[in-house]
């Protein structure tokens, strides 16, 4: 209930953390660069379970991070999925798995 009666947001509220791959390597390559959970209560959406649009908000920030133009989210819902993220000319394109 605390979402639903948080002034603070419109849409939705993304919650995110590093996946470990900090200096842009890692000894796992399935671990993703990040991982997330989109909440949505006040459009009706208690939790969406791989949200496109937060990966296009979170890609330029970790990719930032990371010094890189490619990084992989991984939403971590009930469903979860993988999203592959590429930075180019202000956009950012996505395709993954749900």
């Amino acid at each position: 209930n605390a979402l639903t009666e948080w002034d603070g947001y419109g849409r939705g509220v993304i919650i995110c953390c590093n996946g470990g791959k900090s200096d842009g390597s890692s000894k796992d390559e399935s671990t993703p660069d990040f991982y997330s959970r989109f909440f949505g209560p006040k459009a009706g959406i208690d939790e969406d379970p791989v949200t496109g649009s937060a990966h296009c908000t979170l890609a330029p920030y970790f990719g930032t991070i990371m010094g890189r133009n490619s990084v992989q989210g991984k939403q971590q819902s009930i469903r979860g999925g993988v999203v592959d993220c590429e930075i180019k000319d202000n956009r950012v394109g996505i395709i993954g798995t749900a």
